[in-house]
């Protein structure tokens, strides 16, 4: 990279590349004074290091034993949906505000886009509490399903699924070509070295079976940068990469089927003409540095104006999961009270302060909508009455 790109930017190290196993790490280094967030939503303390691979331009954290360290201490009291009543997220939309359970709207997309048979069979990996494999399910009945996580803490309530034949505790068990679909949502960005490990699913697939990855989509939610145990930020061009590397041929790359999130649909080619590739680079390393430089100061902007309106007055802000959790850190803990539109979190506390619903909100207040500015505008001209100020974040330039 030439000197003008990498002014913001750390000399390169000796960590190579976790996704193309070649680069080297080229880091940021305002990024380590964010304050960080689990993606379970729990507040964590800053000092991470984020940046881009100088050959495959992933956007990524080290994972190196720092790293490493801490996503074990995460994982060890890791509790996904925890202050909500429902085992999956709800989707709202922006303008609307009509909710939908996440992964309901991904396999309604999904089964729109892609004609499945009546029967198959459907392994769902790092599967949670089953929320993808409910809503799956519920839409193909004739299906055999099967999940896989790391540890034994859900294994009663997805066995408890209908439909579900088998958890396995661990990585997948060896099946090879017995299933017809995979599906991953939320977990590839978890994952260091994602190509040998799409690889290696690949022979639990059948000849032309699907891979399904559902995540965060970095260039449309740039709060995906301070999670702490995602150590790869995919865009669509590089999820497609690696999955390409892994020797799938692409069929689907999606940002629009739920907000904020990438979608991707491959397919397994036959043994014979399958072929693991390097990853070429999809884009050029210097803008890919300029991106995650500007994103890394559009959010301690935003961290900013957050601050300034918690010392003015009584701060809320919108949102109970990664995003707020993540603000509410960045002002030190000073907000008064926690909105969410989801019934389910209305009601009960977050962080030892209040979570009601926009309309329950006294004014005067102001709340802070840590999402991208285009969808934050929507929501603040839907949520709009006198006496609370909606604050919306700038556009990303």
């Amino acid at each position: 990279m030439a000197p003008t790109a990498t002014a913001h930017m750390e000399s390169r190290d000796l960590h190579t590349c976790h996704v193309c196993g070649e680069g080297t790490f080229v880091g940021v280094p305002a990024f380590s004074k964010l304050a960080r967030v689990t993606s379970d939503s729990r507040p964590w303390p800053g000092g991470g290091r984020l940046g881009v691979c100088a050959s495959c331009v992933s956007i990524q954290k080290p994972v190196d034993a720092a790293w490493l360290a801490e996503r074990e201490r995460v994982y060890g009291s890791y509790d996904l949906y925890a202050d909500g009543d429902a085992a999956d997220q709800a989707v709202f939309d922006a303008a609307t505000g009509d909710a939908e359970l996440r992964n309901a709207r991904l396999v309604a997309r999904f089964e729109a886009e892609f004609e499945l048979p009546r029967v198959g069979r459907l392994l769902d990996v790092g599967c949670g509490k089953g929320a993808f494999l409910r809503a799956f399910g519920e839409r193909f009945a004739g299906w055999t399903l099967a999940g896989c996580d790391q540890g034994e803490a859900n294994r009663s309530e997805i066995e408890a699924i209908p439909g579900v034949e088998t958890y396995t505790a661990g990585p997948p068990a060896e099946k090879a070509g017995e299933f017809d679909l995979i599906a991953m949502s939320h977990v590839l960005e978890h994952v260091p070295h994602p190509v040998p490990f799409l690889s290696d699913l690949r022979s639990t697939l059948r000849d032309g079976g699907l891979l399904l990855v559902h995540g965060p989509n970095v260039a449309n939610n740039p709060f995906d940068l301070v999670v702490v145990d995602h150590c790869t930020h995919f865009v669509a061009s590089t999820v497609s990469a690696v999955a390409t590397a892994a020797g799938y041929v692409v069929e689907r790359v999606a940002e629009d089927w739920v907000a904020k999130e990438l979608t991707m649909v491959a397919r397994s080619a036959p043994p014979a003409s399958a072929q693991e590739k390097p990853i070429a680079a999809p884009t050029d390393p210097e803008e890919a540095s300029r991106s995650v430089v500007t994103t890394t100061a559009w959010l301690q902007g935003v961290a900013e104006a957050a601050r300034m309106l918690a010392e003015e007055g009584r701060l809320g802000i919108l949102g109970t999961t990664i995003a707020g959790v993540w603000l509410d850190a960045e002002t030190g803990g000073r907000a008064a009270f926690f909105c969410d539109e989801d019934a389910s979190r209305a009601g009960k506390q977050l962080l030892g302060r209040p979570v009601i619903l926009p309309a329950e909100a006294e004014a005067p207040a102001d709340i802070y909508i840590p999402m991208p500015h285009a969808i934050a505008e929507r929501i603040a001209r839907r949520l709009a009455r006198d006496g609370i100020r909606y604050h919306v974040p700038p556009a990303i330039h």
